[in-house]
């Protein structure tokens, strides 16, 4: 009896300790791999899209000032043009910034340009002042270099200003206005001069006339309102004595038509007494003094 109750609990007890099966561990063992693998490939993803966001919000950020910075330099630059001052150039060939801003500026005796009352006294002290005011004038032209100008027309088209030609070395090239206004008062003294001292002068009357007309058009596009009064006492002296006058840096100009990649200068090679100049180009661009290159020797 005893031996048949050991034999029926027999098998009760070996299953209790033969739970699982090898096939099963190893299944169970996949499960726990894949779960982990998955976990692994999640967190790289999500790691991935973090990346892909920040890249995404720099990107925008970028572009974000990129364009604050082009719609307030486009703006700077609208309101300086709007800003810029009669006498600076609005047809894109001399740079903005060229004689600006304008600033007081006193003309007096010291002033390398100004003529000595008595300059006309004598036909020699004509001459002698005439060819100072050449030499430190020199030059109205600049070479173009391919920078060609708006031109507005006498309809209001818009073109493109051409150029014209050096007479010696057929290089394009523009004369710029107030340096043309320079020789024409130049000319207009060197003409009186001769004239005052019974005396022609190389100067036609029609470019005599020309010369007048021009400094006219520079007068009234100027149209500078400035009040003057004189200063010193009634009749004392001159209206125009001991006052400042807000103006454009000349100097500034004629040190940027002096740079050497687009200046030109001028040898007078007629001989003393000559009545006509004899204009040549110097080739290649002379070195200047600092005062050369600012007209003011």
């Amino acid at each position: 009896m005893d031996r048949l109750k050991s034999a029926l609990r027999s098998p009760t007890h070996a299953y209790k300790e033969v739970r699982y099966s090898q096939s099963d561990d190893d299944e169970r063992g996949s499960e726990v791999s894949t779960e982990e693998s998955l976990r692994e490939h999640i967190a790289v993803l999500e790691s991935n899209i973090w990346c892909l966001r920040m890249s995404l919000l720099i990107t925008v950020a970028t572009l974000i000032v990129v364009t604050i910075f082009a719609i307030s330099s486009r703006v700077s630059y609208v309101k300086a043009a709007q800003k810029r001052s009669i006498g600076s150039d609005p047809n894109g060939f001399v740079p903005p910034e060229i004689g600006e801003p304008p600033r007081w500026k006193l003309f007096d005796k010291t002033d390398p340009y100004y003529i000595e009352e008595d300059t006309f006294e004598s036909l020699d002290k004509t001459k002698m002042v005439i060819k100072r005011l050449k030499s430190l004038h020199n030059s109205s032209n600049v070479l173009v270099n391919g920078n060609f100008a708006n031109w507005k027309k006498p309809d209001g088209s818009v073109g493109k200003l051409p150029a014209y030609y050096s007479t010696i070395s057929y290089r394009q090239t523009y004369i710029i206005r107030s340096f043309h206004q320079m020789h024409c008062l130049i000319s207009i003294a060197e003409e009186y001069g001769h004239r005052a001292n019974d005396a022609a002068s190389q100067w036609p009357s029609k470019h005599v006339a020309h010369c007048l007309n021009a400094i006219r058009e520079a007068i009234m596009c100027l149209a500078d309102a400035t009040p003057m009064t004189y200063v010193n006492g009634f009749a004392v002296g001159h209206v125009t004595d001991d006052q400042q006058f807000m103006c454009r840096d000349w100097t500034a100009l004629r040190r940027w038509a002096n740079e050497p990649v687009r200046g030109i200068r001028y040898k007078n090679l007629a001989p003393e007494g000559a009545k006509y100049d004899n204009y040549t180009e110097i080739i290649p661009f002379p070195e200047l003094s600092e005062e050369e290159k600012s007209g003011l020797a």
